[in-house]
């Protein structure tokens, strides 16, 4: 004769036992409806040089970028004709890189305090991030 059975049957019939059952339920309807959420990865920056940032999703880079100061390029790329290139703020897609898309944000200048340039280069990276994950489709 078994008697952990039993007393195993008996415990699946108590009160107690109900309402474990029942938050269970409960914590698993949870689950269900929040979990997709506290997956999802959230898109980041990091530095990629003084005034240059990478978009990574997911672990990978998406995109990049940066500000340049005013001063000479090149036109359509290298051995192109040189131009004077304007200060400005510029992104690339990892799915484009040959294309440099301009875009206003806060103009950087050499007397910004540290607090000022950091606000500046937040709101950048928020517009950047917006032109590049509408590109890459959020990817």
């Amino acid at each position: 004769m078994d008697h952990g059975a039993s007393k195993r049957q008996g415990a699946a019939h108590s009160p107690r036992w109900a309402a474990i059952k029942a938050a269970s339920g409960q914590l698993d309807e949870y689950r269900t409806k929040v979990q997709p959420y506290r997956t999802k990865v959230q898109p980041h920056w990091i530095q990629a040089g003084d005034h240059t940032w990478a978009l990574v999703l997911e672990g990978t880079i998406v995109g990049l970028v940066y500000w340049t100061g005013p001063g000479p390029g090149e036109e359509g790329g290298p051995g192109g004709d040189p131009v004077v290139t304007d200060a400005g703020w510029f992104c690339l897609s990892v799915n484009d890189p040959q294309n440099h898309d301009a875009f206003d944000g806060p103009t950087l200048t050499g007397d910004m305090s540290h607090e000022e340039l950091a606000v500046a280069m937040d709101d950048a990276r928020e517009i950047a991030a917006r032109k590049l994950l509408g590109e890459t489709g959020g990817r």
